[in-house]
């Protein structure tokens, strides 16, 4: 992956991700106006000139499929709503906290870095993240609780330990504390009610982007 930033409205479109090089991927933070959010898209789109973009973040729904279609993205990426789904590997309190969320109660961070050091990852507010502001964010090697076990995978005969600040989710499998592991969600979780079966959720999308687009 190769990643490059577009300054352009920074609250809008914030990173675009080279997948390779025939498409990027523009990952949208769409809690700013739905203008600027457009418009920054599209912005992007006429910059890569040929190269197909694909929107993702804060989408999930047929109308933001829509919006991005119209401000020339080539696709969309649904991360968030497709793991509020019966399908999804996630256990079922952590989708259970996917739609019960709101936007503001996520948060970016860099801070689950165990396995993956360095990278932003929006997840849901949780003990570990408030336990790690109220010490004034100490830096990795020095914050409480990393030698902490929260939960464990089991993986046929074989188990192990899940740290504290590890960026593996609960997915099946897990045992232990879900609350304190890194919950990744989008800003989308605005427009998540209800854990479904996936082709209820694909149905309802393409009906929804075919009213918006009528």
């Amino acid at each position: 992956f190769r990643r490059v930033l577009f300054r352009s409205h920074k609250d809008a479109v914030d990173v675009m991700n080279a997948m390779d090089s025939s498409r990027f991927v523009a990952r949208a933070r769409k809690c700013c106006s739905c203008t600027k959010w457009a418009e920054t898209l599209a912005a992007t789109v006429r910059a890569l000139g040929s190269v197909p973009v694909i929107a993702a973040g804060g989408i999930a729904d047929g109308q933001g499929i829509a919006d991005a279609l119209s401000a020339g993205a080539s696709a969309v990426s649904l991360g968030t709503r497709f793991v509020a789904t019966a399908e999804a590997a996630a256990q079922h309190d952590y989708k259970r906290r996917i739609v019960n969320a709101r936007a503001e109660q996520t948060v970016i961070t860099k801070l689950f870095d165990v396995g993956w050091p360095g990278a932003n990852h929006r997840v849901i507010r949780n003990s570990t993240i408030d336990a790690w502001e109220a010490a004034i964010r100490p830096t990795s090697g020095h914050r409480t609780g990393e030698s902490a076990t929260v939960g464990i995978y089991a993986v046929g005969d074989v188990t192990i330990d899940i740290q504290r600040y590890a960026v593996y989710p609960a997915t099946e499998g897990f045992d232990g504390d879900i609350e304190a592991t890194a919950l990744y969600a989008g800003e989308s979780v605005d427009r998540i009610s209800a854990v479904q079966p996936t082709a209820e959720v694909v149905a309802t999308l393409v009906a929804e982007l075919q009213s918006a687009q009528a």
